[in-house]
């Protein structure tokens, strides 16, 4: 589910709370992986943890170029500013923040978890993004003039360690071996005012 005020876009997943798993220990295929991707210390405790995922594509950005937020249930995020064929700055979010005077990069986007309140047994979990932070602004996305595409996904260890996982997205480009970042896994948002 998605909604905005004038200042944020609110995303919020409804999942099972006995399978969404707290944090896990970063894997040494994990721990590999960022070190050659150059994914901050800060962020590099989720790799392995279930989470949420959100990319974010504007009409405003560089042909190619959208926003990763991947968040865990404690609002812990790897977020990345991204171009297609997984050229990821990692640093991007960050440097913004300190920019506005913030220096804690590990929660780089404001989220929430809390129980459904007409299934006990499902937790709400929701996150914001600025649109400022994505060039966008919220009568333009109004009135037809920038355009957002949106990639939702989930990220759900198979096992306790986070070395296998099992994912889900909201299009299915029917792929035999999960990649999500590419366009095709994109669908677009239609903003109502």
């Amino acid at each position: 589910m998605a909604f905005y005020n004038p200042q944020r876009l609110f995303l919020a997943f409804l999942t099972d709370a006995k399978s969404f798993k707290g944090p896990a220990q970063l894997t040494v295929n994990g721990a590999e992986w960022a070190e050659e991707q150059g994914v901050p210390q800060s962020m590099r405790s989720i790799l392995n943890d279930d989470r949420m995922e959100a990319f974010l594509w504007p009409s405003t950005g560089t042909k190619g170029e959208y926003f990763a937020f991947e968040v865990n249930k404690g609002g812990r995020a790897v977020v990345s500013r991204t171009q297609f064929l997984r050229k990821f700055d990692f640093l991007w979010k960050t440097a913004l923040c300190q920019s506005l005077g913030s220096e804690d990069s590990a929660t780089q986007v404001e989220s929430h978890v809390f129980n459904s309140t007409t299934d006990k047994n499902r937790l709400v979990f929701a996150f914001a993004v600025e649109f400022a932070d994505l060039g966008l602004s919220v009568s333009a996305l109004e009135d037809g003039t920038q355009t957002l595409k949106c990639g939702l996904y989930r990220a759900t260890r198979v096992d306790d360690t986070g070395a296998e996982m099992a994912w889900a997205s909201w299009v299915d480009p029917n792929d035999e071996v999960v990649d999500f970042h590419r366009p095709e896994t994109f669908g677009t948002i239609a903003f109502r005012s």
